[in-house]
């Protein structure tokens, strides 16, 4: 509804704001054990879903301030969580290279997946896993690699896009525009990467300047991109 912000810091706490005045609405101390890396409210703004370094995936309950409910399951830092469509999911990226699919409501596994990459031996951790908008059966997987996915929850690949770069092009955050039409990715040369998802080809370019960025979001209605780096800054793009 856009009044309220959910913040999670290096600490493992949570915090909730009035976007208007700026009013810390509630403070939740001990969301985590580590570091929070991703939160996302719940379509009520009734509860707030998060991912931590700790390993685990939690919802806390905005009214008592409590955790509600606590996923485990993967084996290194949980890098991004989003709610499915329909709120009854939870799917989860992960530094031990796997998406996994869990019931919202008994916080059972469901499916656990891993996109394909050129590095079989090692563990390529997931960076991004976000909803795509043109399926509700499909989301975008990005790995720490050249190449990002659009797969279904069953973790079959319906699209792959690439940098190009064999070495360089790593990406490391992804997001798509609120449409479907387009998938962003920032790779760790600076460079954004603008690929056209019907046809899951690379568009054009933009090059970042600054620091390494670190995460990077569409604006729902107009045709901006956010990023964000190391040195605390926060830039807007014209997508095109």
């Amino acid at each position: 509804d856009s009044e309220m912000l959910a913040t999670g810091s290096n600490d493992g706490q949570l915090k909730v704001w009035k976007v208007q005045t700026g009013q810390c609405l509630r403070r939740i101390e001990r969301a985590h054990t580590q570091g929070i890396t991703a939160v996302q409210f719940s379509k009520d703004s009734m509860q707030v879903l998060t991912a931590s370094f700790d390993l685990t995936i939690r919802i806390h309950g905005l009214k008592s301030g409590k955790p509600l409910k606590e996923f485990r399951g993967h084996k290194s830092y949980v890098n991004d969580v989003t709610y499915s469509a329909d709120g009854t999911k939870v799917i989860s990226g992960s530094a031990d290279g796997t998406v996994k699919v869990w019931d919202a409501k008994s916080m059972d596994e469901v499916m656990t997946f891993r996109p394909p990459t050129a590095n079989l031996n090692t563990d390529v951790s997931i960076v991004t896993v976000s909803l795509f908008p043109r399926s509700t059966d499909q989301i975008l997987v990005c790995p720490k690699a050249p190449t990002v996915f659009i797969c279904t929850l069953a973790g079959k690949i319906v699209s792959t896009m690439n940098s190009g770069k064999r070495t360089g092009g790593d990406f490391v955050a992804a997001c798509t525009s609120p449409k479907g039409e387009w998938v962003y990715c920032v790779g760790e040369d600076r460079i954004l990467y603008c690929f056209k998802s019907e046809a899951a080809k690379l568009e054009h370019t933009i090059a970042l300047s600054g620091t390494d960025v670190v995460g990077l979001v569409h604006h729902p209605r107009r045709n901006l991109v956010a990023t964000y780096a190391t040195d605390g800054l926060l830039k807007v793009w014209v997508a095109r």
